[in-house]
């Protein structure tokens, strides 16, 4: 009786999965997602690679819930005899039980897209004078079929000086959507005179899909491409910048430290950024239970690692991207700490910091205007939200901008 009971129950659950897996890819389901070419595009995995990134996201998404299941209905299975079998499943179980709950964990913590509330079905849009929708399909990457991504492309007004500007590629935090950052890509347009392409991660917004991290980096890399041609002849692909902040900080050096990416990148900004997500995590339990919290946290189950300070260590940066790190001294979430572990790994490995005539580390913005190019500007009064605010921090972003960009005038 036992035996018949969990074959019924192992078989409804294999239905339903397999039910569910049949509508991800049915024309409807398409439909409904805004896409309506992805039940053509699914049937096509001619990319290995993706396939392969499509059945590790599924695998690590599905199979620990389900062998739990299957390990539970196998226990309620074993006769009372068999005591050290059942011992033995308990132990599996609860180890099965264990990865899933990281896993659930970190995902949660890592990505938000419903924090504010209804950010994942309303988004704020821009009140530019010359702006659009730009959709990029970017590859699954284990989000099963191939994503759209809504973007917001802002333009310059005036054509010519359009053709002229710096455009930047606006990479943003966790949680929100890219209507949460109007107000800084309004001040990049006003005080850099700038194009903006705010991407718009899978998972978030308007954009279909489940983030992960390599999902993200594969964003990235389409948005930056997409300006890289040109925008549909709206911009000068050799004269992009990326900024990225918080999250969108590793995705930006992650892309900007890839092979290439310096022929059409003028330069990097990355703002109140950690190091890894292993680091953070270690960081946010000491906080909450105090020293022995590190321990806590099996860093060695984390999914998406986000290697920020390994990167900037190992790759080989190209002398043709410059960056610029800004680390609000008072950022309550990331620790400053981190910002100047990456921005001195940096220094390292291009050898910045064996050259006692290049200054890289400024103490405030009006240092920075001052004599410098390239490195980390420490704002006192920044916080993680709020460093954009402070005094200065628009003129050291046209400052990085007007001396690494193709044109425009250079400040004195």
């Amino acid at each position: 009786m036992r035996v018949r009971r969990f074959a019924r129950t192992m078989g409804s659950v294999f239905r339903y999965v397999r039910g569910r897996f049949d509508r991800s890819n049915s024309p409807t389901y398409s439909f409904l997602s805004g896409d309506t070419n992805n039940a053509n595009r699914c049937s096509d995995f001619s990319n290995s690679f993706n396939r392969l990134s499509l059945y590790r996201g599924l695998l690590a998404q599905h199979v620990p819930p389900l062998l739990c299941l299957f390990l539970t209905c196998l226990i309620a299975t074993q006769p009372p005899s068999a005591w050290i079998g059942t011992c033995v499943l308990t132990t599996i179980l609860i180890t099965l039980l264990l990865f899933a709950l990281v896993y659930f964990i970190e995902s949660f913590f890592t990505f938000a897209p419903n924090i504010p509330d209804r950010s994942r079905f309303f988004t704020e849009l821009p009140q530019f004078p010359t702006w659009r929708v730009v959709r990029l399909i970017a590859p699954p990457m284990g989000s099963g079929c191939n994503v759209t991504l809504k973007c917001f492309l802002i333009l310059q007004e005036d054509p010519s000086k359009r053709a002229a500007a710096p455009t930047i590629l606006f990479l943003h935090g966790n949680a929100g959507n890219i209507g949460h950052r109007l107000p800084i890509a309004r001040l990049l347009y006003d005080v850099c005179g700038a194009n903006i392409l705010l991407l718009e991660y899978r998972g978030f917004g308007y954009s279909n899909g489940q983030p992960n991290e390599y999902g993200i980096y594969s964003d990235a890399k389409v948005a930056f491409d997409y300006l890289a041609s040109g925008a549909d002849g709206d911009v000068d692909g050799r004269n992009i910048f990326i900024f990225g902040r918080s999250l969108g900080g590793a995705v930006a050096i992650d892309l900007s430290t890839r092979p290439g990416v310096a022929t059409h990148a003028r330069g990097t900004i990355i703002e109140n950024t950690f190091s890894s997500i292993g680091g953070m995590s270690q960081t946010l339990s000491r906080n909450v239970i105090g020293p022995l919290g590190k321990y806590c946290i099996p860093t060695a189950l984390i999914h998406n690692r986000f290697e920020s300070l390994k990167k900037l260590k190992t790759r080989n940066l190209d002398e043709g991207t410059k960056f610029l790190f800004i680390s609000g001294a008072k950022d309550d979430l990331v620790p400053p700490v981190m910002m100047m572990q990456l921005a001195s790994a940096w220094a390292a490995n291009t050898r910045r910091s064996q050259d006692p005539e290049t200054p890289w580390i400024f103490e405030g913005a009006q240092d920075f205007l001052h004599r410098g190019r390239e490195g980390i500007v420490r704002l006192a009064e920044g916080n993680h939200a709020t460093t954009w605010m402070c005094d200065g921090y628009g003129d050291v972003v046209k400052r990085f901008v007007l001396l690494h960009g193709l044109s425009g005038s250079k400040p004195t």
